[in-house]
């Protein structure tokens, strides 16, 4: 009688007791160490291991590995290997007729599906770009005038096709982002926004219930159990609430919500499961941008021109028309919502005051962001500009010339100036709210609060308030570039009045050009900010001025925190921490809600107020401004002085770019100031460390500079010199011409190619090169293994740049010598060598790289026609 197959199972399953038990009724034969049976199959041994677990059935090892998901032994971590077994009739070969066929089929596959991607990228990159740039042309040139003159034609025209695409590509984007941003923002309003704008408080509708009826809400009676204990109470409250919600709703909607997110995917909504429904989709995506044209973009454009009109204001305006008349219909529109919620609550329109509610205040957010992302640094980029035009050598008058010529590419470089500005300003707030006495910088936000939702006080709070702030932030902001660009510049000029201008005009030198601008930005600077420290820097310099001004005017324990307020507070925290340890992560939810509701103490710190303190903060802000004025100063002045000083006594004359001349400076100062903190350093600990420390430093700078020498000097040369014959010489000069050839250029951009083709070699597959880039920077500069620098990276990169630069050069001169060529013949074979080399060694490497994947192809192929099965390999040692 046949055995069950459950029966096998459960025997795999015994315990260690049952083991036992069958070792001893086989004696010494030998087992599985799955099922513990020896069987009539054949038993194999795999792996290291030995003893009772030395061998495995096949079928029972092939059952577990895909139990686990493994491929290896769980004890001895040995790679199972499995040999394919064919069946008699396969032949040696593989026919010509089955890999043709086998190629077909998977062409065919390969084709169709390069078909629905390309027609997948077809409609999404370009015809609904292309549609809805000129949905937006015929909104806002007259939708009714399109109908009636029938230029629906010119939709698909091919007429600016490419611009166009360009200009639809960046008004789909505005539509995808503005239809997220509205679906979350609606669940923002709903979940935590201020319900007496989106619902009418009903106080006197129940005035006659009786008081036995009237229900206090479980959250207010859980609050006035325990004063200690509210936040523990309204979690609890809340956690039955939401329990007792998802004991009804989970029936009913839990299979609908599987289903959906089954059917909606990224690939089905895009089209990149090969389906043809995206189709659909696309049509869809056409139809919602047009009503997002209508609606959000040329409604609001006719009320600002309407508005504007009524001002007096004369359409079009000369720069930037439908921008302005969009943002004053939108500002119109938040007015007339706002009269509507007023009337709606007076009449208590409940349905319509909750719509209108809802718009206002997503046009109140919109019109918030708007001000404070755009035109908020935009203002600041203009201040900055204006304040540093002593700095450029420019004029008012030039720059609203500039403005007139290139209106939108003027507005955007000084938005991005701003943008700059605000980012490194908040991360100096930030810094110094680190530094600082909790309570100092109390009128500035705290962006680290966890608490600090800016879009969920947009919702919350009142219009005004947030006007408020924003003049009072460009106050702040425009004051602080006043005290660090144009007071400075002013007092330069009047003290050295030969600095300024900056020369940033280029020179006819070839340290002028666009390589070493980027070796500048990428080498240079990265090198100083990784090394400068410049947070301890600015940590030293900020807490060296409080304790010097704050003791002069008595203000030291007002700037600077108490370390002993601090430890106390942090002896407190624990306490609080340990008492919720006890909670239920499962209750994170409701606490947060609870926290909301109950808002703990800020940690602010006490301090004592001296006489006349109001003088004294008065005193303060001026010793500020006036070490801002000063700092500032000595910035324009120092570092550009050393630079052109050290780039004078090199040779190069005073019209070189200032870039270089600060750039050259700022190294200079970081270098000088280094080392006076490393000597100060090493003669402090004594002249025996000092000794030593020399010795080393001396060890160390004669292997960066060994080092230093192929990687810096030959191999950056190599790269940009090979650049210059790749590209420079054969499409930039022509015939007649003779391309000129500059060390310093072709070095200079080398170490941006060096910089490059490692990072490729960092992020690409595992290689030899890529391990010997592992190790060296495993070793820190300090350590670093220069055999390995020398022979496994430096010498790879010069023999194979030697060799694209000699092997082109050669093989022309061969066919020159070989064949009666004229001379413009011989110089464009000689220019067109390189890149033609190259593309020969690409098309080589892709034949190899394609003759591998045959035989993939073709070993496939073997495998679906004749493979039969496997057979497990047993493991044998080597002696």
């Amino acid at each position: 009688m046949a055995e069950d197959p459950g029966e096998q199972n459960n025997v795999a399953g015994y315990n260690f007791m049952d083991n036992m038990d069958d070792d001893d009724l086989n004696g010494d034969e030998d087992i599985c160490r799955v099922c513990r049976l020896s069987g009539e199959d054949t038993l194999y041994h795999p792996c290291l291991c030995t003893g009772t677990i030395k061998f495995v059935h096949q079928k029972c090892l092939e059952q577990w590995l895909k139990y686990s998901k493994k491929e290896v032994c769980e004890l001895c971590n040995y790679r199972f290997s499995f040999q394919p077994v064919y069946a008699s009739n396969m032949p040696e070969r593989l026919p010509i007729r089955d890999l043709m066929s086998g190629v077909s089929v998977m062409g065919l596959k390969t084709c169709q599906l390069c078909l629905t991607y390309g027609l997948v990228a077809f409609c999404w990159l370009f015809f609904v770009p292309v549609m809805a740039c000129r949905i937006n042309k015929m909104v806002f040139s007259g939708f009714f005038n399109y109908l009636v003159s029938l230029r629906l034609l010119q939709f698909f025209s091919l007429e600016n096709i490419v611009e166009d695409q360009a200009k639809g590509a960046v008004i789909f984007c505005i539509f995808v982002c503005t239809f997220i941003a509205l679906v979350w923002l609606r669940e923002q309003i709903a979940v935590g926004g201020p319900q007496d704008m989106v619902n009418i408080e009903q106080e006197d509708r129940e005035d006659n219930a009786e008081p036995a009826n009237i229900q206090i809400p479980a959250v207010e009676r859980a609050f006035d159990l325990n004063e200690d204990d509210n936040v523990d109470n309204v979690v609890d409250v809340l956690r039955e609430e939401e329990d007792g919600q998802n004991g009804q709703n989970d029936e009913n909607w839990g299979r609908d919500v599987e289903r959906i997110v089954e059917d909606m995917t990224w690939q089905r909504l895009i089209g990149l499961d090969g389906s043809f429904v995206f189709l659909e989709n696309v049509f869809w995506a056409i139809s919602l941008n047009l009503a997002f044209n209508l609606v959000f973009l040329y409604f609001p454009f006719c009320c600002g021109r309407m508005i504007l009109y009524l001002l007096g204001v004369q359409a079009p305006l000369p720069f930037f028309d439908n921008p302005i008349n969009i943002f004053t219909g939108y500002v119109a529109i938040a007015t007339v919502l706002y009269l509507n919620l007023l009337i709606c609550r007076q009449f208590t329109l409940n349905i319509l005051y909750s719509v209108t509610g809802t718009a206002y205040l997503m046009v109140k957010v919109f019109l918030l962001i708007t001000m404070e992302l755009f035109i908020f640094p935009t203002v600041c980029g203009w201040w900055l500009d204006i304040c540093s035009l002593s700095l450029t050598g420019n004029t008012l008058d030039a720059r609203i010339r500039a403005f007139q010529n290139y209106p939108t590419s003027s507005v955007v470089l000084h938005w991005l100036a701003g943008m700059l500005y605000v980012f490194y300003s908040a991360s100096l707030i930030l810094t110094l709210r680190g530094l600082l006495r909790p309570g100092v910088l109390w009128f500035i936000r705290n962006l680290n609060d966890p608490e600090f939702n800016p879009i969920q006080e947009m919702i919350d709070q009142p219009a005004i308030k947030h006007f408020r702030r924003l003049i009072a932030s460009t106050s702040l902001f425009l004051s602080i570039i006043f005290l660090i660009v144009y007071a400075p510049l002013r007092v330069v000029k009047l003290i050295v009045p030969s600095i300024l201008p900056y020369s940033f005009r280029s020179s006819d030198a070839p340290l002028s050009e666009f390589s070493m601008e980027l070796l500048l930005l990428q080498v240079v600077l990265p090198t100083i900010l990784e090394n400068a420290k410049a947070y301890n820097v600015l940590k030293f310099i900020v807490r060296f001025w409080c304790e010097t001004v704050g003791r002069m005017l008595k203000l030291d324990n007002y700037l600077l925190p108490n370390d002993d307020t601090e430890d106390q507070g942090n002896q407190n925290r624990p306490a609080n921490n340990d008492r919720r340890e006890g909670n239920n992560p499962q209750d994170l939810a409701a606490r947060h809600h609870a926290m909301l509701m109950i808002r703990e103490p800020v940690n602010i710190q006490t301090y004592e107020r001296p006489d006349n303190f109001q003088l004294r903060l008065t005193a303060l802000i001026g010793c500020l401004a006036l070490t801002l004025v000063l700092f500032a100063s000595l910035c324009f002045v120092v570092p550009v002085s050393i630079g052109r000083l050290l780039l004078g006594l090199v040779g190069l004359g005073r019209s070189i770019h200032e870039t270089y001349t600060v750039g050259c400076g700022i190294y200079a100062c970081w270098l000088l100031v280094k080392g006076c903190l490393i000597w100060r350093d090493w003669f402090q600990k004594g002249w025996t460390y000092m000794k030593s420390a020399s010795r080393t430093t001396v060890f160390l700078a004669l292997k960066l500079l060994a080092a230093s020498v192929p990687m810096v000097g030959i191999v950056p040369y190599l790269m940009g010199l090979y650049f210059q014959l790749l590209v420079i010489s054969p499409f930039r000069a022509s015939i007649g011409q003779t391309p000129l050839f500059f060390p310093w250029k072709e070095w200079a951009m080398g170490i941006i190619h060096l910089k490059i083709v490692c990072t490729l070699i960092m992020m690409g597959p595992d290689s030899r090169i890529k391990t010997a880039f592992e190790q060296v920077g495993n070793g820190g500069l300090r350590n670093f293994s220069l055999k390995v620098l020398c022979m496994d990276i430096a010498l790879p990169m010069i023999n194979m740049l030697s060799f694209l630069i000699a092997a082109p050069y050669v093989f022309s001169h061969v066919l020159i010598a070989i064949g009666r060529l004229s001379a413009e013949e011989e110089v464009l074979l000689i220019r067109m060598s390189y890149p033609a080399f190259l593309a020969l060694l690409i098309f080589v490497s892709y034949l190899r790289w394609q003759w591998g994947k045959l035989k993939v192809i073709c070993q496939k192929i073997r495998n679906d026609k004749y493979l039969i099965g496997t057979k497990l390999v047993n493991f044998y040692r080597d002696s």
